[in-house]
């Protein structure tokens, strides 16, 4: 069962969400002593089915060491949208390196990886994808399970149950910048939050 669906047949709710938020605090502790955990963000060019890459950047969760931290330039403008978000316009981004220079780069550092962190992970993984297959470059990467999705665990810790939805609340990133860098870090302030209220 999902750890975000309610069993009908719970018969207490309070104690069902102090054990998922409990589950919550455990996961983020077994991630913040796995030295071979990473964070990983992106700023994109749009949240569309044609939206790519232009900002990653990859934390390391034990040391806070930034593996990665690097704009892209992208195949197209980014829209001014988007710009108003994450600050990155064109004429930022237009002396960084392509996606293709960075692809195999990036694929090194997720293949080493036993766990990948991200704030909002379909939406990322997506990206990464949509980026990859602008430029035909084949997959790269661990295995899907190797992913975890801090904003799914967050809604688990903070435990406003939506009855109507049957899920827990999805919360903002607090402490991000919508930059790459600064949201790794305002995920691992996340972590370490989370880890510290067992």
């Amino acid at each position: 069962m999902p750890p975000d669906m309610l069993p009908s047949s719970t018969p207490n709710l309070k104690a069902w969400l102090a054990q998922q938020r409990q589950n919550a605090v455990v996961w983020a502790r077994q991630l913040l002593a796995d030295p071979q955990a990473i964070i990983l963000d992106t700023e994109t060019t749009g949240l569309h089915a044609g939206a790519e890459i232009i900002e990653i950047s990859i934390l390391e969760v034990t040391s806070g060491t930034a593996l990665l931290d690097s704009l892209v330039k992208p195949k197209g403008n980014i829209p001014r949208q988007a710009s108003a978000i994450h600050g990155l316009t064109t004429t930022a981004v237009a002396a960084a390196p392509t996606w293709p220079e960075l692809h195999d780069q990036v694929g090194e550092i997720l293949q080493r990886a036993s766990q990948i962190v991200i704030y909002n992970a379909e939406f990322d993984l997506r990206l990464l994808r949509q980026t990859r297959d602008l430029y035909a470059l084949p997959p790269v990467g661990p295995p899907r399970s190797r992913y975890h999705c801090a904003m799914q665990q967050y809604a688990r810790f903070m435990g406003q149950w939506d009855a109507a939805r049957q899920s827990f609340r999805w919360q903002a990133l607090r402490g991000g910048n919508h930059r790459a860098l600064g949201d790794c870090r305002a995920t691992l302030q996340l972590l370490k939050k989370m880890s510290a209220k067992g």
